[in-house]
């Protein structure tokens, strides 16, 4: 609101610097808008002029059509039967069902209303099967036991219309049952007749020796050759039954011979025994089958050891040689400089434990030094310097040392040792030094260096 209309020049307010609804009707001055400012097109006098002409004129239609046309939603007082669209009315300006109709078959079946016709209004014995639709009579419709052979269609009647074992003997006809319509299963001896069953009704393979009488079956039954395995009931055949020397690997069908079909001691393995060079394989081997009786000197190499399957329980005492063992040790460069009021890291060094599924954790042994010197010119100039072991860049380690360097003891020498105990992987540790100082006193690393030595695992 701080700036007035003097302080807007002429022409200065574009479409763009106006707001939403900011020019109201009070903001336009009277007789400046015209007919181009409009977003519609208006009528003209002539326009006017016209549509009264047309009004006043029949364009010679009959009435409610052309311009002619007139609706009920344009007449004002129009009455509420005529208005609803519906002429119901039947008499008084009532609306519903007719009560004045007297003239003879002038009533169809547009005039009958839903469920207007019930039972007293039908003459007893005038509707046929034309007066019923299609699905219109159910069981409720059908006096019970009305029905006769005369009013079922063919095939009308299927297993579904049929009570459960409601059906005799004396309702199927000659040859009416067949395979299709017997239940596989179902038929005992009960069912068939004396000498009904021979060699065609008998399925080929189909008989066991549940059919067969005692000694029905001898040599002479059974054709030279035509035995097979098919035909062998399980145990069937013995030792006895067995020509010694008879049976080869040909005989034998895969995976058929395990540790209960074989007798004890009747496999013979070597040169010229039962087992044929080269067959035999792990998946022929039980689980611990074999021991160390089993394993020729020399049996196991490298690659039949799992990774990390020896441990050392498993290691003979001074099995272990140094020409085994592989060195696992580190050493950092020196590192001086002068050192920063508060932390300052140096001398890195990174060691590798194994890694493996069995490797346990190891103990590192890490030692260190660093020459520390402090410039303190003057008896107010001090340093406090502690230095620590800090291990994979955010985790401190063993003690910490501190120690005071003044005016009149400038030097000192910053040792550590520190056995660290870690996990398989790699890890790297720095020598943490921090200083704190008063007055001009600045101090220096000189030679800072850090060893790491892997002793192995840990008890």
């Amino acid at each position: 609101g701080s700036v007035s209309t003097g302080k807007i020049a002429p022409g200065a307010v574009s479409t763009s610097t106006l707001g939403n609804e900011a020019v109201t009707s009070e903001k336009i001055a009277d007789g400046t808008v015209q007919v181009a400012d409009l977003a519609f097109t208006p009528l003209t006098q002539a326009d006017l002029n016209a549509l009264a002409a047309e009004l006043a004129t029949s364009d010679g239609d009959g009435p409610n059509a052309g311009s002619n046309q007139v609706h009920w939603n344009n007449l004002n007082g129009v009455p509420a039967d005529f208005a609803d669209g519906v002429d119901a009315a039947g008499g008084g300006g009532s609306t519903g069902p007719a009560t004045d109709v007297v003239c003879e078959g002038c009533v169809g079946l547009t005039d009958i209303g839903l469920n207007a016709v019930n039972s007293a209004n039908v003459v007893n014995g005038s509707l046929s099967s034309d007066d019923l639709g299609t699905g219109s009579v159910g069981s409720d419709e059908v006096l019970n036991g009305s029905l006769t052979i005369g009013d079922l269609g063919t095939d009308s009647v299927g297993s579904d219309e049929v009570v459960n074992d409601s059906l005799s003997s004396a309702d199927l006809g000659a040859a009416s049952v067949g395979t299709d319509e017997v239940i596989n299963g179902s038929l005992s001896s009960d069912d068939l007749g004396t000498d009904s069953v021979g060699s065609d009704e008998v399925v080929n393979g189909s008989l066991t020796i549940a059919d067969l009488g005692t000694e029905s079956v001898g040599s002479n039954e059974v054709v030279n050759d035509s035995l097979s395995s098919n035909d062998l009931g399980t145990g069937s055949v013995g030792t006895d039954e067995i020509i010694l020397n008879s049976v080869t690997a040909d005989d034998l069908a895969a995976e058929s011979v395990g540790p209960d079909e074989l007798a004890s001691g009747s496999v013979v393995g070597g040169l010229g025994g039962d087992v044929q060079d080269g067959t035999i394989t792990a998946d022929d081997l039980a689980e611990g089958s074999v021991g160390a009786s089993e394993l020729a000197n020399n049996a196991v190499d490298t690659d039949a050891l799992q990774d990390g399957a020896v441990t050392n329980a498993k290691l003979a005492e001074k099995a272990v040689t140094t020409d085994k063992m592989v060195a696992n040790a580190a050493t950092s460069n020196t590192d001086s400089g002068v050192l920063q009021t508060g932390a300052n890291d140096k001398a890195s060094v990174t060691i590798i434990v194994p890694t493996g599924a069995t490797v346990p954790n190891h103990s590192v042994l890490l030692t260190g030094q660093v020459q520390l010197n402090c410039t303190c010119l003057v008896a107010g100039d001090t340093a406090d310097v502690t230095w620590q072991l800090k291990r994979d860049d955010n985790i401190l380690v063993g003690p910490a040392y501190t120690e005071r360097l003044t005016n009149t003891k400038p030097d000192t020498v910053g040792s550590i040792s520190f056995v660290d105990v870690v996990a398989p992987g790699t890890h790297t540790y720095e020598l943490v030094i921090t200083v704190t100082t008063s007055g001009t006193a600045t101090v220096t690393a000189t030679n800072a260096q850090l060893n790491a030595v892997d002793l192995g695992a840990t008890a």
